[in-house]
């Protein structure tokens, strides 16, 4: 059986919500829920932006330590 590693960085905007950023399953990466959160997790970026929105949520997803080299 292959564990789950559950993916996260620092800091970690969603630690106070117990709500993970994303599961490692083996070679699978799960990833649900994200948002245009600045890096110091912060703030929202792009408020009624949705091109900028999704840039920075794209930016999160590539920052993740377990996705350096999976492809989006």
């Amino acid at each position: 059986m292959t564990d789950a590693i559950r993916i996260k960085t620092e800091p970690d905007p969603f630690e106070a919500f117990r709500i993970a950023q994303g599961y490692r399953v083996g070679d699978l990466i799960l990833m649900s829920g994200q948002a245009s959160i600045d890096s110091a997790g912060n703030d929202l970026v792009g408020v009624g932006d949705f091109d900028a929105q999704a840039e920075q949520t794209f930016q999160n997803i590539k920052s993740c330590p377990s996705t350096p080299r999976a492809r989006i």
